[in-house]
């Protein structure tokens, strides 16, 4: 494996979009990006030069379109093992291996007890993972770049090494992308929802969950640059796991502010939100400060972030060593753009014998987009909710050959299907006992109109 690292000499203007903007060949290339700068958003990564995809749908699995029928993660796994290649020294957690994104129903193979009812309406994998030959990571914090490439790639090293040193680095605005306006229709009308909400207390009054996530979607004709979509989300919605990932009949464009899980030098950590906010007018101290105290202020509030803590103690804790898992920070208050999030981060050590792959089962689908307790909220979700989620509150994330991993939560995430030139953004919330149905349904609908407001300028 070749490996190469150099100092990154404008990160202000050469920022990893730059750059992805400049070397993108639009097929299976990936860009993931921190435009939140601290401790959880110091490393961004760009993968490009595929020559290896793995994608299924349930237990059918496709290896560079050659059909065989298995678990695709346990696929994914050998083929990971296949490469002997460890990360070097000092370089970042990703710099080869898998990346790409897990749907959400790729739960159904994960969990076998659980079966999608939802009406499969689009033609998204549950699994799309891919190779690539050659990965550039970018330090935010120490300003370097670390380049590592494998196999005789495609892409001529010496000239993206001199792209990369900016000796050949063309001029890139992209800031200025103009889209056509775009209206969405919702999937769900509010007699609907409420027959689905409904529904959904009387599991909670029954005893059969303390809170489950129904979500709705919008739905649009993808008729813009995709690519200049995210430019725009991703100046407005800074945070540290954002993606566009361009794949095969798929685009994911993602401004998710949440990780699910990481796993690094054998130490997992998973970061669950239990709160947002709207951050107070022209990011006002102290209005951010009277909406922080009423959360903890707030008995029932604070009660759901603690039955959060405990869901994802848990499902670390099948994976992790007897009495290694603590919640590190408890309820720490993050300020993004336009809101604030309440996050708790959980560790624990990974138990001996076992590896990314089990810490991935284990923790996935995330708790916060499921509800508690987690298998029987994701049974009532397949009850209620008319369609498959797809990406929708899956999973973008790498796994490495030494046996490292991260994985960020599909929420506030554009997903696009090229073969129809649709796009969905699915929004959810969480219902528990004393939830109204009018504010919850209202509350969706507000969220989803605010990102594609975003992108049309308004």
């Amino acid at each position: 494996m070749y490996t190469k690292s150099f100092n990154w000499k404008n990160p202000r203007k050469r920022t990893p979009a730059y750059y992805f903007g400049l070397l993108r060949r639009r097929s299976d290339e990936a860009l993931l990006e921190s435009t939140r700068m601290g401790k959880n958003g110091r490393f961004s990564y760009i993968a490009l030069d595929s020559d290896t995809a793995i994608n299924s749908r349930e237990d059918h699995v496709f290896v560079n379109g050659i059909w065989q029928r298995g678990n695709p993660l346990d696929i994914v796994k050998e083929k990971i093992r296949a490469v002997e290649e460890k990360r070097p020294g000092g370089f970042p957690l990703f710099y080869g291996g898998a990346i790409g994104y897990l749907g959400y129903d790729l739960k159904n193979v994960i969990e076998p007890k659980l079966k999608t009812n939802s009406r499969r309406d689009t033609n998204f994998w549950d699994m799309y993972m891919f190779f690539p030959r050659v990965v550039i990571g970018f330090d935010h914090l120490s300003r370097k770049i670390f380049l590592s490439a494998r196999d005789n790639p495609s892409i001529d090293i010496g000239k993206l090494e001199s792209v990369l040193r900016e000796e050949n680095s063309p001029n890139q605005d992209i800031s200025q992308a103009e889209l056509k306006n775009t209206s969405f229709t919702t999937n769900l009308s509010f007699k609907e929802y409420r027959k689905l909400f409904n529904r959904a207390k009387e599991y909670i009054r029954s005893g059969d969950t303390y809170q489950v996530k129904i979500s709705i979607r919008h739905e649009f004709d993808a008729l813009f640059d995709s690519w200049q979509a995210y430019q725009k989300l991703r100046l407005s919605n800074s945070s540290s796991y954002s993606a566009f990932l361009d794949l095969e009949n798929t685009t994911l464009v993602s401004c998710s502010p949440e990780e699910l899980v990481r796993l690094e030098e054998r130490v997992a950590e998973t970061r669950p939100i239990g709160g947002t906010y709207p951050r107070g007018a022209s990011e006002d101290e102290d209005k951010d400060k009277d909406i922080a105290r009423s959360f903890f202020e707030d008995e029932k509030e604070v009660a759901e972030h603690v039955m959060l803590i405990d869901l994802e103690r848990n499902d670390l804790g099948r994976v992790c060593r007897p009495g290694s898992v603590k919640v590190a920070k408890t309820m720490m208050l993050e300020k993004y753009t336009n809101l604030m999030h309440i996050v708790t981060t959980i560790q624990g050590d990974l138990d001996y014998g076992r590896d990314s792959f089990d810490l991935i089962k284990s923790m996935f689908p995330g708790g916060t987009v499921t509800g508690c307790p987690k298998i029987r909220a994701m049974e009532i979700i397949d009850e209620l909710e008319p369609v498959a989620r797809g990406p929708y509150t899956g999973s973008v994330g790498f796994i490495t050959p030494s046996d490292e991993c991260q994985f960020n939560i599909l929420i506030r995430t554009l997903a696009i299907d090229k073969t129809t030139e649709k796009g969905y953004v699915q929004v959810g919330g969480g219902i528990v006992a004393d939830s109204n149905a009018e504010y919850e349904y209202q509350e969706n609908l507000r969220k989803g109109k605010a990102i594609m407001d975003e992108i049309n300028n308004r």
